[in-house]
């Protein structure tokens, strides 16, 4: 099984709460799933069924996507693999164009724009047969988190 965005959500659903499905899995992969770190009860597995899929489904996000953040939070099964945009890539920024089109409506969005843009881009299903990601291990990711945020 593969997905992405809310067909990883609904994949995930699926292998939660259906042992015929568990039974006949033999791998699963989410690319960017929808998850949201407060709302997932739809999601809870016994541990039995979580060390069972902990070895079957893969769970990989691009660093930045908004969309699949609650996964860096809550992982209710799986493993969570962090891939970030190529350096020479990052140019390339589809979303640039979706969110010039919305700045042009409404001018006030401006103070928005640098946080969306990343969010929007990184989400896009294309990085992942582009060959436009890098995998970075766990401890790049949170370095990489913690410097963002703002120090007192």
């Amino acid at each position: 099984m593969s997905s992405h965005s809310l067909g990883g959500y609904t994949q995930n659903y699926t292998i939660a709460n259906s042992k015929k499905v568990r039974d006949k899995l033999n791998r699963a992969y989410t690319f960017n799933t929808a998850a949201n770190p407060i709302l997932d009860n739809d999601l809870k597995v016994s541990d039995k069924i979580k060390n069972e899929l902990d070895k079957k489904v893969i769970h990989a996000r691009v660093q930045g996507d908004l969309v699949s953040a609650g996964l860096k939070k809550k992982l209710q099964f799986g493993q969570l693999q962090t891939y970030k945009l190529k350096e020479e890539h990052k140019n390339e920024r589809e979303g640039q164009r979706i969110l010039n089109r919305l700045h042009s409506f409404n001018p006030m969005l401006s103070n928005v724009l640098n946080l969306t843009k990343k969010a929007v881009d990184s989400h896009h299903v294309s990085h992942w047969h582009e060959n436009k990601l890098n995998k970075i291990n766990k401890k790049e990711a949170q370095a990489e988190q913690e410097e963002k945020q703002p120090t007192e």
